[in-house]
């Protein structure tokens, strides 16, 4: 096994530039990345070359390829704190393109770490990655949504039920409802019945009539009217 910061052997910051840029190419044509494996690179050389001043645009985005998806000897727990030691300002649009293209469930916590840290990511584009290779059997999938929806501010509440509307979320009914009463948001109020719309729950006529009939906003009126027509057509 490589150790942190040692080097089997040493590598030019050119031969180092070359071999990221390669990655990245091969990332792009969608190649098999094991391919492009190496014992002998070390993760915080990788590293220091995106933080350099000398790398190319290639080679940064290679980095962090290889820092989510080839660095054999990293616990998948530990990816956040990794990315974490680059010039993030470098890396964040990327870091979400790349994760957008090939996430898998060894970046839900990296993922979930990334968006409660509050950086500059884009965190719609990161809750939709998370619904993707995730779902609601996941304990600390259901907690993370669970927390954002009764607790988040209105960006991410939002980001989080644009999410929803792609998962099985039967299990969140209670938030959702929640929403509808305490979020005075209008467009999270839509958001919230739109999710609410999708799930097989039954039960919820009842909360539907009631804004129906209580609601402030013409547009939630409005969309409760449809909402209740669909379930009488059925």
């Amino acid at each position: 096994m490589v150790s942190d910061g040692i080097f089997k052997k040493d590598i030019s910051m050119e031969s180092l530039n070359n071999y990221l840029e390669s990655i990245y190419s091969g990332f792009s044509k969608n190649l098999d990345l094991t391919d492009f494996a190496r014992t002998d690179i070390d993760r915080n050389q990788i590293i220091n070359h995106i933080n350099s001043n000398h790398s190319s645009d290639e080679a940064i985005r290679g980095g962090v390829v290889f820092l989510l998806f080839l660095d054999l000897h990293l616990p998948h727990a530990n990816i956040y704190q990794l990315l974490k030691k680059t010039d993030f300002q470098k890396i964040r649009n990327v870091l979400v393109n790349i994760l957008e293209h090939k996430a898998d469930q060894n970046h839900i916590l990296a993922i979930m770490k990334f968006i409660r840290s509050g950086s500059m990511l884009d965190r719609k584009k990161l809750f939709q990655i998370l619904a993707r290779i995730s779902d609601m059997n996941n304990k600390q999938v259901f907690t993370f949504f669970q927390r954002y929806l009764r607790y988040g501010d209105q960006h991410t509440r939002l980001c989080a039920l644009m999410a929803l509307k792609g998962m099985q979320a039967e299990s969140l009914k209670d938030e959702l409802i929640y929403i509808l009463h305490r979020d005075r948001s209008e467009i999270v109020q839509l958001a919230s019945l739109e999710v609410l719309e999708t799930l097989e729950i039954s039960n919820v006529t009842s909360v539907v009539r009631f804004l129906l009939k209580n609601n402030r906003y013409t547009s939630v009126r409005n969309k409760c009217h449809k909402m209740l027509m669909s379930i009488k057509g059925e």
